[in-house]
């Protein structure tokens, strides 16, 4: 099956590209040094209140304003990165920090945040040379769920879980690891196994929507469609927990071409109001080892 469509799970986000120290620079002939700081920290403020209110065109262009008077500033650099991510200019964003990483080779967050860019243009293999590059100089949890994702999208899910998990041993307690592990296994039909990984994160020490709906997932293609309607009700509309329903029934009784499931990042902030459960049918088999289909969504801000 085609594993870049199945529902955002494991995803990366953009929104926590790392910062490095800035570059110095001379100021700009006939102008003060002062001048050209204040003026270039007066668009940059401008620039993350708008990427903070959604308007990003309107801070990518403002972000450019500042990179014209400091071309060489790294940190500035990563911030634009970000907001073309979620904009969904993520080759751009990649080649914002492929030039980056000619200037700092050695930086680890430059290192990080280009191989997380590789994700979202759907170069795997340079995703996971970069990770397994980058973990050398500083391991980090975040590495380890890049790695992971970029194998999961070879459908290498075996390989995969073993990155989560060695993440997991040196970072117990990260969740967006314990998330990628349980739709690593979901990938792979193991949804007993899934279900026991995201409970701890869906229903336990910080729960958070992804998890909840991967939870949701895992219970629709399992055929427990009660539990999987109750968990999006608790992030979705109505209409839009029913319409994953249907999406699962179809799934498991071997239809998979009907529109993906809604995901949690597609939804405005506030949670619906409770609603009364359609009646729906529990414990329907499913097909042996059914593979959903997987979507990375880049408006995810997944990884902190």
């Amino acid at each position: 099956m085609h594993t870049r469509r199945l529902i955002a799970a494991c995803v990366l986000g953009a929104a926590a590209l790392t910062a490095c120290a800035p570059a110095q620079l001379p100021p700009a002939q006939g102008t003060t040094a002062g001048g050209v700081a204040s003026k270039k920290e007066s668009v940059v403020r401008i620039a993350r209140a708008s990427a903070a209110a959604g308007d990003l065109g309107t801070a990518v262009n403002l972000y450019r304003q500042a990179l014209a008077q400091d071309g060489n500033d790294l940190p500035l650099r990563m911030e634009l990165a970000s907001v073309l991510m979620k904009a969904g200019q993520a080759r751009e964003a990649r080649d914002i920090l492929e030039e980056a990483e000619t200037q700092a080779p050695d930086n680890p967050d430059i290192l990080e945040n280009l191989a997380e860019a590789y994700i979202y243009v759907g170069n795997s293999d340079e995703a996971v040379k970069l990770a397994e590059s980058a973990m050398k100089k500083a391991p980090r949890a975040k590495l380890f769920g890049i790695k992971g994702v970029a194998l999961d999208m070879q459908d290498e899910h075996d390989a995969a879980q073993e990155a989560y998990r060695e993440g997991l041993k040196q970072f117990p307690k990260d969740d967006m690891l314990q998330t990628n592990l349980g739709m690593s296994l979901i990938l792979q039909g193991h949804y007993d196994e899934a279900i026991k990984v995201l409970l701890e994160v869906a229903e336990g020490r910080t729960s958070f929507p992804k998890a909840r709906q991967n939870l949701a997932l895992a219970y629709g293609l399992k055929g427990q469609w009660d539990k999987a309607y109750a968990l999006g009700l608790q992030d979705l509309t109505k209409e839009q927990a029913k319409e994953n329903i249907e999406f699962y029934k179809q799934f498991v009784l071997g239809d998979s071409t009907r529109t993906l499931p809604v995901s949690s990042t597609e939804l405005p902030s506030a949670t619906p109001s409770p609603v009364e459960e359609p009646v729906l049918e529990e414990n329907v088999p499913a097909t042996k080892s059914p593979k959903p289909l997987i979507r990375f969504d880049s408006s995810s801000d997944f990884l902190k």
